[in-house]
């Protein structure tokens, strides 16, 4: 995570996040983030009041928040910091990739210029090189089937 004085800036990250279709498909097992160990926080009986009564409040989202490497259950900031980075929940890559990047205009743009020098269908994108460039740029966290992307 970034310090709020000294916010970081990155040509990736994207205000409008809104969902875009997908050419080719980046679902299978090796394009996936690799899984984080479980922490069971959630479940320890010492975790602060305040961190129990966001996961009640905010569920899945806040487990996934508390399993983050930089995050301690103690800060008093942390429901804050939960607001300020939470991105959002997610299905697979390809969603985060679709709804994270410009990867629709990107691929629109390639197949424009394909069709113009006559080589259409021999370029495509790296949609597993751009989820790698996205796992870079944001912290993803799966947790019960779903994944949970927070700002870096």
């Amino acid at each position: 995570m970034t310090n709020p004085e000294h916010p970081r800036v990155d040509p990736w990250h994207r205000d409008d996040i809104a969902a875009s279709p997908a050419a080719e498909r980046i679902d299978h097992p090796e394009a996936q983030p690799a899984p984080v160990a479980p922490q069971a926080l959630e479940d320890e009986p010492g975790l602060p009041r305040i961190a129990q009564a966001a996961i009640e409040h905010y569920g899945n989202p806040f487990r996934a928040f508390l399993r983050l490497p930089d995050v301690r259950p103690d800060d008093p900031e942390l429901v804050d910091m939960f607001r300020d980075t939470y991105v959002g929940q997610f299905a697979s890559m390809d969603e985060i990739v679709d709804s994270l990047t410009e990867i629709a205009t990107w691929e629109a743009e390639i197949s424009s210029l394909a069709e113009r020098l006559g080589i259409s269908g021999y370029i495509i994108l790296d949609r597993a090189g751009i989820a790698e460039r996205v796992r870079d740029t944001w912290d993803i966290v799966p947790l019960d089937g779903a994944l949970y992307v927070f700002m870096q």
